[in-house]
């Protein structure tokens, strides 16, 4: 790694631990089994409804602020590879402007806006920034908004200004089987399909034999397992993924850029304005 990307890098590596925290706290609540089986009738069709419903999460908000930090840190580290890159170049970076752009058209990669950006870094790296700009993902796998490092952006500028990026519990079910014990039988039983839930969902229904005198109950065997999710506030590709599988992507594929962009700016060297004892 680059002296120059030390502190990008540490930035990054300051996520993993961050990571680890959370998902360890995130293990443990779904270690609780945090649901609700009920058991309603259907007053239209005498139904009986066998539906999970999954509990709130108690630290939804502790746990979105430091989601919004993991992301800071990552995304930031790319600001902090264009600024050590222009200073490399022998260039002076400008406050507020100097930034590692991610465009989804090619206009907008020549902008002004985005020449600005970028202005005084070397050629070399000009390349580079234009190869991880999410507006190629248009010609490889369709939109250029689901670019991982367009959707980290979107998730920073989310957290910045607008809301958290709260979680909500998910789960995936799968029902192996509906059955009587004692003296009660059920007829007409269907069984969702497995697959996830959020919040809340039906899963079986079955209709009690009426000729017979209510003496047992319904068993219902499934198969429940949990996770965090990242909820609505962010882009949509990232409604429901799960937090502990989001994030390690995110921090992986930053690291990979940095690892690129290293090589890069070393090779213009000059004087380090930011060394990490």
């Amino acid at each position: 790694m680059s002296d120059r990307l030390r502190a990008a890098q540490a930035k990054v590596n300051r996520t993993h631990g961050q990571f680890e925290e959370l998902a360890s706290e995130i293990a443990a609540f779904c270690e609780t089994r945090p649901y609700r089986m009920t058991f309603v009738p259907d007053i239209e069709t005498g139904d009986q409804i066998v539906s999970v419903e999954l509990a709130p999460i108690t630290k939804a908000i502790e746990w979105g602020v430091r989601i919004g930090e993991i992301v800071h840190n990552l995304r930031s580290a790319l600001e902090h590879v264009v600024w050590q890159a222009i200073e490399a170049n022998g260039n002076i970076p400008s406050p507020g402007i100097t930034g590692f752009p991610l465009c989804t058209s090619q206009s907008e990669f020549d902008s002004p806006r985005t020449k600005r950006m970028i202005n005084g870094v070397s050629d070399e790296v000009r390349t580079l920034i234009y190869e991880f700009q999410p507006l190629h993902q248009t010609q490889k796998e369709g939109d250029p908004k689901a670019h991982i490092l367009y959707v980290l952006n979107e998730l920073w500028n989310i957290d910045k200004h607008r809301l958290l990026h709260v979680c909500s519990t998910i789960a995936n079910v799968s029902v192996d089987d509906v059955r009587s014990e004692g003296r009660i039988r059920i007829e007409n039983l269907v069984i969702r399909e497995a697959g996830r839930i959020d919040r809340k969902a039906e899963i079986a229904r079955y209709r009690l034999v009426e000729d017979l005198p209510v003496q047992g109950k319904v068993q219902v065997d499934a198969k429940i397992t949990y996770d965090i999710a990242l909820d609505e506030s962010g882009p949509s590709i990232t409604h429901g993924a799960p937090v502990r599988v989001a994030i390690p992507i995110f921090a992986r594929y930053v690291a990979a850029t940095l690892d690129k962009f290293s090589a890069v700016i070393d090779q213009a060297g000059g004087d380090l304005t930011v060394a990490l004892s």
